[in-house]
């Protein structure tokens, strides 16, 4: 899906991250810390062990603070709290995607 000028792909699962990883290298994973059936620590952990340096964010709840110690300990490189400020959460993700890629937004241009 296109958005502006940024390409997003989303995967229902990690296995399905992992397939289309096959193909095309993300610039940047955004990974959701409260999957109901799949750990996104064991995600990050196996991307790490194979090698694979493509920056991580971690999505979560203010009440996952302990899973997001854990992510940054296995090399995830920041993280995002969900919050019903919107605006807030979109500002914070959009400060850190610009950061870890090198990216400015037209805004900062």
């Amino acid at each position: 899906m296109l958005q502006g000028d940024i390409v997003i792909e989303t995967a229902l699962s990690h296995s399905e991250a992992f397939k289309k990883m096959e193909t095309a290298k993300p610039n940047v994973i955004i990974c959701d810390l409260s999957l109901p059936f799949e750990t996104s620590l064991d995600f990050l952990k196996r991307l790490r062990e194979n090698g694979d340096d493509t920056p991580f964010i971690s999505f979560a709840y203010d009440d996952e603070k302990d899973l997001v110690l854990k992510s940054l300990d296995l090399g995830a490189n920041g993280f995002v709290y969900k919050s019903i400020d919107a605006p807030a959460v979109y500002k914070r993700l959009k400060k850190l995607l610009n950061s870890l890629t090198g990216a400015k937004t037209r805004e900062e241009s």
